[in-house]
């Protein structure tokens, strides 16, 4: 319970600071031609399970489109990389059982993976897996 009042804050706190950012607005038009992947894998069969949100908000499972964005909550998901300077940041700690980000635009892949236990794990990339899960979730009941 105490993990998730944490988390819950964190993420209060990154949502009002993309809001707030000035600058956001010109970098988002930078990244106009984004997709954003996250998911988790690994263990004994090796198996990928990946969802993908695409500029317009068109969120897919493989090839099969199972829900929508808003324009403000894909603006929100690109302010929250650059308020959380994942462009810059290079994490890869992948264990056995795995989580990952991977961030596209104009061909250029960046690609963030961590074992779920590892302490390791920069909490921007924790912050922003457990949004793009919740919005996931929110969208798909």
């Amino acid at each position: 319970m105490c993990l998730k009042n944490k988390v819950l804050c964190l993420l209060s706190t990154m949502l009002v600071l993309g809001w707030g950012c000035s600058g956001s607005r010109s970098n988002q038009e930078e990244m106009s031609d984004f997709i954003v992947s996250f998911g988790h894998g690994g263990g004994f069969v090796g198996k990928e399970e990946k969802v993908s949100i695409d500029p317009k908000g068109n969120i897919s499972r493989g090839n099969e489109k199972i829900a929508k964005l808003s324009k403000s909550e894909v603006s929100q998901i690109l302010s929250n990389i650059q308020v959380l300077g994942l462009q810059r940041m290079n994490f890869s700690e992948p264990g056995n059982i795995y989580e990952f980000i991977e961030i596209q635009d104009s061909g250029k892949i960046i690609r963030f993976a961590w074992a779920p236990s590892s302490p390791d794990v920069p909490e921007a990339l924790r912050l922003l897996y457990a949004n793009l899960n919740y919005l996931i979730k929110s969208k798909i009941k």
